[in-house]
């Protein structure tokens, strides 16, 4: 056996100390020729020998076989994995067979256990009858009540239909035309049925009476007569805004003219302080205004423009279609002085005071033959009164009177 000096490895490789030219070949040779020593060579016995499992319990089971170096594991059975699940109890949670499942799981352990539907909350599992606080409803169709049930009530495609007391194929539903304009159809404060043009009552309604025009359900009256008010914010004739409409409302009698623009002829009035009527002449013409109306010279007329008023001052006799009187046969002109009247054959008055020379009563036959009265004989401012008895005959003179006296003794 070749004898080396000490060797060290390099690199993998045995070599003498401090002769690194000079390498071991171990060629031909085996470990058996090396003595062990207190480093024990590898071997599977002593390598396996030196190697444990234990199995410190829990699921599944560790075991190791030291002349083969197998380690087994055996996994846990489906019983090991069951028995050991189970589920809390309230959890709402099942658990059978190794299936987890659900089974009515309180509200208490949902995060959210509620619903809100308009501004009503409805808790899971609940029910309620009325929801508040919804702006909008959509839905193909909407019922109230269950569909095709009696007295149920459907919203859909456009109509609405009443199924009616009895539930069968016949059903009442109220739809609209296509509108060409927004339209608002209202029912009354009242309770009572609504009519069609097919109704039918009894006694038969067929037509409807405004004033005195009566007017066919269905039919179009373009007058109506008989009418003692009509109350509306605005009454037209014609349309609003077309050519000669007139219109009365709050803003006055307005005339839109024969161009439809944005100059219309209003007529209002001043606050009235008492009941005041205009009336128009049985004439045609054209209505004047304050400021265009004026006085003739020389009429005697005045006119004031802002008032609108006309007075008179000195109208002359010559404005006047009769501008004198004629008492008897004497006339005078107005504003003239009649110093004599004659040709009067009655005059009639409470009082006539004038002068016994100028008072005379003449016979109707004979006017020369005539009456005078003489009040010179009377005494001073005073006043005599001759009182004619309730009887018929003859004035008798003092003389007469006298003579009669003698005549008698």
């Amino acid at each position: 056996m070749a004898t080396r000096k000490s060797l060290v490895i390099v690199s993998g490789l045995f070599q003498e100390l401090n002769t690194s030219a000079d390498k071991l070949d171990l060629g031909g040779n085996s470990s058996t020729d090396i003595p062990e020593g207190t480093n024990l060579y590898y071997t599977n016995a002593r390598a396996r020998g030196s190697v444990s499992v234990t199995d410190a319990g829990g699921l599944g089971s560790l075991a190791y076989n030291n002349s083969t170096g197998v380690i087994t594991y055996n996994g846990p059975s489906t019983s090991d994995v069951t028995s050991a699940i189970s589920v809390a109890s309230g959890s709402g949670l099942t658990y059978s067979g190794g299936e987890i499942g659900t089974n009515a799981i309180p509200n208490n352990k949902l995060a959210n256990s509620s619903l809100t539907v308009g501004s009503t909350a409805i808790a899971l599992g609940a029910s309620v009858s009325t929801i508040a606080g919804l702006t909008a409803l959509t839905a193909t169709t909407l019922y109230s009540g269950v569909a095709n049930a009696a007295n149920s009530i459907s919203i859909g495609s456009g109509d609405i239909v009443f199924e009616g007391s009895t539930a069968n194929g016949y059903e009442t539903t109220l739809t609209a035309t296509d509108a060409t304009a927004d339209r608002t159809l209202t029912l009354p404060n009242e309770t009572g049925t609504l009519l069609t043009t097919a109704s039918t009552i009894t006694p038969t309604v067929n037509s409807l009476t405004i004033g005195s025009t009566s007017i066919a359900l269905g039919a179009t009256a373009s007058t109506i007569a008989g009418l003692t008010s009509l109350t509306a914010t605005t009454l037209y004739a014609g349309a609003d805004g077309v050519t000669n409409a007139v219109s009365i409302g709050t803003s006055g009698l307005v005339f839109e003219g024969s161009t439809a623009d944005g100059y219309e002829t209003t007529i209002n009035v001043v606050d009235a302080t008492a009941d005041r009527a205009i009336n128009f002449p049985n004439a045609g013409g054209t209505v004047a205004l304050l400021s265009s109306l004026s006085v003739a010279g020389g009429s005697g007329l005045t006119y004031n423009s802002s008032t609108g008023a006309f007075g008179t001052s000195n109208i002359p006799n010559a404005q006047l279609q009769n501008s004198s009187i004629t008492l008897g046969s004497s006339s005078v002109a107005l504003g003239g002085t009649l110093s004599s009247l004659s040709g009067i054959s009655s005059f009639s008055c409470d009082t006539i005071t004038t002068k016994d020379s100028g008072f005379r009563i003449q016979d109707n036959a004979d006017t020369s033959k005539q009456l005078a009265f003489e009040c010179s004989g009377i005494s001073g401012s005073t006043t005599r009164t001759l009182t004619v008895p309730d009887d018929s005959g003859t004035i008798s003179t003092e003389s007469f009177a006298t003579a009669i006296a003698v005549a008698l003794g």
